[in-house]
């Protein structure tokens, strides 16, 4: 088993080589319907960029160790180091609602969608705020599998 990350810089490495990777590995495209909590950052062009706990949570992960050995990696444990760095959106913010428009133009490029419980996190921006685990995911009542035929409407969440 990898061991778990330790610094942000290391989250954002991964982060970028996952958007990296998934050009080349469809096995790894395929992965992304199945993820609960995304990562956001931004490039050095402003540019968004995701990525997901159980490829960013690791460090010396890549496409090929990932897709080898996802199955018996605990995204819990990935979620609670990654929380050092990250703090997840409120569902109903004006944030989150950017962000989840963002994260479903991001998976439609691999004919992907979110998952209705998707998480979306960003970088914290105030150290001193202590992380008390992961939040509940709610349950939600988004329109299902409608790609392309019209935009989903997070407001429904």
């Amino acid at each position: 088993m990898l061991p778990q990350i330790t610094t942000y810089e290391q989250a954002e490495s991964n982060i970028l080589q996952l958007n990296n990777e998934l050009a080349k590995y469809p096995a790894l495209q395929k992965r992304l319907s199945c993820v609960q909590s995304f990562y956001v950052i931004q490039d050095i062009n402003g540019r968004r960029l995701f990525g997901f706990s159980k490829y960013c949570g690791f460090n010396g992960v890549n496409a090929s160790v990932y897709l080898s050995g996802y199955r018996m990696m605990n995204g819990r444990s990935t979620e609670r180091a990654l929380a050092n760095w990250f703090c997840e959106v409120a569902k109903h913010s004006d944030e989150y609602k950017t962000l989840w428009f963002e994260l479903r133009d991001w998976l439609a490029q691999y004919e992907k969608l979110p998952r209705r419980s998707v998480r979306i996190s960003v970088r914290r921006t105030d150290d001193s705020v202590p992380f008390l685990g992961p939040a509940k995911p709610i349950q939600t009542q988004m329109p299902g599998n409608r790609l392309f035929q019209k935009p989903m409407d997070p407001a429904h969440v």
